[in-house]
């Protein structure tokens, strides 16, 4: 009942609050932040999540909502910055496969929860502040709430950029290894630097897909 009697603005004023005393927070969001967005709410969106300020991962549709560069997005070694955060707030991404049904995220943490449905807001892991409602609303609530100050939070993102490097760093170096076929780390590279910033990448599953998506980088959404 409390789900569903939830107010998206009154949960965004008690997660800043959540955030203010944080000192290792992580934001996730997923494909459903961005369900009948226009491009001008998406791009309010980015504004938003840029104003929360903490550091964010995005995944599905919600890939390139931040372009190319953000200096508060990353893409690499996510299971292990929700295993030592202390308030992660999921928006419109369900505790499925990807998430380790949610038991990847630190188990002592203050967990957030923003998502349109009832059932998926608390599959599998239930969280402490759960939102009823739509992620990107809420995200943009939570924007407004924070009012644009980060937190002291440089020695946070100091351990997720230093993962980062080194993850980016072992990928350049695969990128050397030479072989009779195309080397798809090399190749994607490559790809990477020649992409102009209209650029539309239409993908399916696979490893070639998966290797694609921890070394290009959407411009856009």
């Amino acid at each position: 009942r409390d789900v569903v009697a939830s107010d998206v603005n009154k949960k965004a004023l008690e997660v800043a609050e959540l955030l203010r005393g944080a000192k290792k927070p992580a934001l996730v969001i997923g494909s459903q932040t961005l369900v009948n967005y226009t491009p001008a709410q998406a791009e309010a969106l980015a504004r938003a999540v840029e104003s929360i300020g903490i550091p964010t991962f995005l995944g599905g549709m919600a890939r390139g909502l931040l372009g190319r560069d953000s200096d508060i997005q990353f893409r690499h070694k996510r299971s292990a910055a929700l295993k030592k955060a202390d308030v992660v707030i999921i928006a419109g991404f369900p505790f499925d496969f990807r998430l380790g049904y949610g038991q990847k995220i630190n188990k002592k943490c203050t967990l957030v929860c923003a998502n349109l449905g009832v059932r998926d807001l608390y599959k599998n892991r239930r969280p402490d502040v759960p939102v009823l409602g739509h992620p990107g609303d809420f995200l943009q609530a939570l924007g407004a709430a924070m009012g644009g100050g980060r937190g002291d939070w440089d020695e946070w993102f100091g351990v997720v950029r230093g993962r980062e490097e080194a993850r980016d760093a072992e990928i350049v170096e695969q990128a050397k290894e030479v072989g009779d076929l195309i080397n798809p780390v090399d190749f994607f590279l490559k790809l990477e630097e020649k992409l102009d910033d209209d650029s539309v990448l239409v993908v399916d599953g696979g490893d070639f897909v998966a290797t694609g998506a921890y070394t290009l980088k959407p411009r856009k959404p």
